[in-house]
C-alpha cells in the first residue's frame, strides 16, 4: 500500500504516486479498493484502461468501496502495457551483455595467462573463468544500474 514513488514538481511540492500497469480496468479497480483508494496517491496508470478506471472508481466511489475523489486522482501515464513490459525486461536484455563480457574478459585473462604460464593448465582455466565471471556479473549489474538511471529521467 505504500508509495511506489515520490516525485517533486518543479516548485518543489512532492507527492506519492502509486503505478497500476495492468491490461485489466477491473484488476486495477480491484486492487485499489483492496487498499482503501491508496489515500493521499496519484495513481499513474496505462494509457489503455485510464479511462475505463475511472469511470469504475466513480461507481465504486458511490457503492462507498472507495473514498470519494479517488477516480480524481487516477492519471494516465501516456505508457502502453507493451511498453512497460519492454522496461520491465531489462534483465533479459542485460543478459547477453554480461555474456559478451564473460567471453571478452575470459579471452583476454586466458591469452596473458597462457603467454605467462607457456601451456594450458588448471591455473589458467581457473583464472580465466574466475575473471570472466567477475567481468560478467559486474557488467550485468551496471546495465541493471544504467537502465534505472535512465528512466528517471
Amino acid at each position: 500500500g505504500g508509495a511506489d514513488a515520490v516525485v517533486t514538481d518543479k516548485d518543489g511540492n512532492s507527492f506519492e504516486v502509486q503505478y497500476k500497469c495492468t491490461s485489466s480496468a477491473k484488476l486495477a479497480a480491484d486492487k485499489i479498493m483492496k487498499e482503501n483508494g491508496y489515500p493521499g496517491q496519484m495513481l499513474y496508470v496505462n494509457t489503455e484502461i485510464a479511462k475505463d478506471l475511472q469511470e469504475m472508481l466513480k461507481k465504486m466511489e458511490l457503492d462507498g468501496k472507495v473514498p470519494l475523489g479517488t477516480a480524481d486522482r487516477v492519471v494516465d501515464s501516456g505508457v502502453s502495457i507493451e511498453q512497460a513490459k519492454r522496461v520491465a525486461r531489462a534483465g533479459t536484455t542485460a543478459l547477453p551483455t554480461a555474456i559478451l563480457a564473460f567471453v571478452a574478459v575470459g579471452a583476454v585473462v586466458f591469452i596473458c595467462n597462457l603467454k605467462k604460464e607457456g601451456t594450458v593448465n588448471k591455473k589458467v582455466i581457473k583464472k580465466t573463468l574466475k575473471a570472466g565471471l567477475i567481468g560478467g556479473c559486474a557488467l550485468f549489474l551496471f546495465h541493471l544500474a544504467f537502465n534505472q538511471f535512465k528512466r528517471l529521467k
